[in-house]
């Protein structure tokens, strides 16, 4: 099988795997807040605009203590110096 193509079959799999998982996340919009706390972090860790997004909105949810999961490790990295708990899937 080709890896360009994916079967009727597996893209319903797929996507009731997704539409499942999809309950277990927390969805947030952006505001000003985090566009600004992205914008910090650009300019202090040199970090391309989505991730600082990213890392920006999982900040501002620090009192939650979440869980960073991300498999670039420069991102992971910059998420422990700024005092978020990692999970890097490739480590595990």
């Amino acid at each position: 099988m080709s890896r360009d193509i994916i079967l009727k079959k597996e893209l319903l799999k797929l996507t009731r795997f997704f539409q499942d998982a999809i309950k277990e996340f927390l969805i947030l919009e952006l505001d000003d807040g985090h566009i600004k706390d992205s914008v910090a972090l650009v300019l202090k860790h040199s970090l391309r605009t989505l991730d600082a997004l990213q890392l920006a909105v999982a900040i501002g949810l620090k009192d939650a203590k979440p869980i960073f999961v991300c498999a670039d490790k420069k991102l992971v990295s910059i998420a422990e110096k700024e005092g978020l708990k990692t999970i890097n899937p490739e480590n595990q």
